[in-house]
């Protein structure tokens, strides 16, 4: 009876540890998060004027732009500073800065209208000849 018990335990653990053991077959369970600085790129010629440096914006910009967000929609505050508007001034991309980012890093905000969400995003900013 002690053995069943212990088979059942062991196959239990196995199951549940099965994708960590999957991820170390395919050499993917401890590389890390990608190299952000080399993926996200502004335009030539564009100096961004965040509030915050760009590790602090990495690990905390969904953090500022829901608190944002609330303000604005709850109480009616709006600050260009920390407004999409203003992301957009600098990364004028869409597909080539957000969503680098958080394809690699596994992530689907729900902001933007093909996920669901409120916000229309630019494409890219081209200069007229």
């Amino acid at each position: 009876m002690k053995l069943r018990a212990v088979g059942i335990v062991l196959i239990f653990a196995i199951v549940l540890a099965s994708p960590f053991l999957v991820a170390i077959g395919r050499g993917e369970a401890f590389k890390g998060a990608p190299n952000i600085d080399k993926q996200l790129v502004l335009p030539e010629g564009t100096k961004c004027s965040n509030t915050y440096d760009a590790d602090y914006m990495v690990a905390n910009h969904p953090n500022i732009l829901k608190e944002e967000r609330e303000k604005a929609v709850r109480e009616g505050i709006r600050d260009k500073t920390n407004s999409l508007k203003h992301c957009f001034d600098c990364h004028t991309d869409k597909a080539k800065f957000c969503d680098t980012c958080h394809t690699s890093m596994g992530v689907k905000p729900g902001c933007f209208a093909e996920a669901g969400g409120c916000h229309f995003a630019p494409t890219s900013k081209k200069s007229s000849d």
